[in-house]
């Protein structure tokens, strides 16, 4: 679990941002993509502390990591300059956004088509199954 702070909340890219903390979440037994279901929970009181927690549904563990607003940890000249940088325009932002959903979206589909196949096709498809599993993975061999 990584907690950060930047112009990662606006554009979505973590290159953007702050790192103000790290936590592990560990002993999670290996899945599928989407199988696991982790819990996270943020909390920011009055005093600006920031209380992040994360748990795994299935196993129970949990692990949590609790950040203070240190005084003296940006400067004046590095907030101005963050929020100036937040403020340009969205161009490169949207072209990065872009260029990472054309990469992801094939992958995941990928995902779930081989998903399905794993689970469903025992039944309806048999005949096929390893045509289709050939066709599903070929995008990732070229």
């Amino acid at each position: 679990m990584l907690c950060s702070s930047g112009k990662a909340h606006l554009n979505g890219m973590i290159k953007d941002s702050i790192m103000l903390g790290m936590s592990y979440l560990d002993g999670i037994p290996p899945a599928p993509r989407g199988v696991p279901q982790i819990a996270v929970t943020l909390d920011i009181d009055a005093n600006s502390i920031l209380d992040n927690g994360a748990s795994d549904k299935s196993t129970g563990k949990c692990n949590q990591i609790i950040i203070t607003n240190r005084k003296g940890w940006l400067l004046l000249a590095e907030i101005d300059h963050m929020v100036q940088e937040a403020m340009k325009p969205r161009g490169d932002d949207e072209a990065n956004k872009t260029k990472v959903e054309a990469k992801d979206g094939p992958e995941h589909y990928g995902f779930a088509m081989r998903h399905t196949l794993t689970r469903d096709c025992s039944r309806r498809f048999s005949s096929r199954r390893e045509a289709l599993a050939c066709r599903v993975d070929e995008p990732e061999n070229k």
